[in-house]
């Protein structure tokens, strides 16, 4: 495992921050280590799963936006969220993630 689960979370906080995602920032975020994947969960083996809560204004309760980072880089790949997903890339150069699609 490359990252911690701290690291994971800074990692995370800064790719919201990045692509201006509007996460509660007083509310707790969650990170999750993924040893090997099962058909349930779509997402590779050895990342982080890091949930973000957002939308308490809108729901009347927090939804979670789930980023998914690949330990082995550490790079961010994507984010779901209640009605879809966000596609990442990262730009080394700048070190700045962009919302790919």
């Amino acid at each position: 495992m490359t990252l911690t689960e701290e690291k994971a979370i800074q990692l995370g906080k800064k790719i919201m921050s990045d692509i201006n995602f509007d996460y509660d920032k007083e509310a707790e975020i969650t990170a999750k280590f993924v040893e090997e994947s099962d058909e349930a969960l779509v997402i590779p083996n050895k990342s982080w799963l890091v949930s973000f809560p957002y939308g308490y204004e809108d729901f009347g309760r927090y939804v979670r936006g789930h980023l998914i980072i690949l330990d082995e880089n550490m790079i961010g790949v994507d984010v779901s969220i209640r009605n879809g997903s966000i596609k990442l890339e990262y730009n080394s150069g700048e070190d700045r993630y962009y919302v790919k699609e």
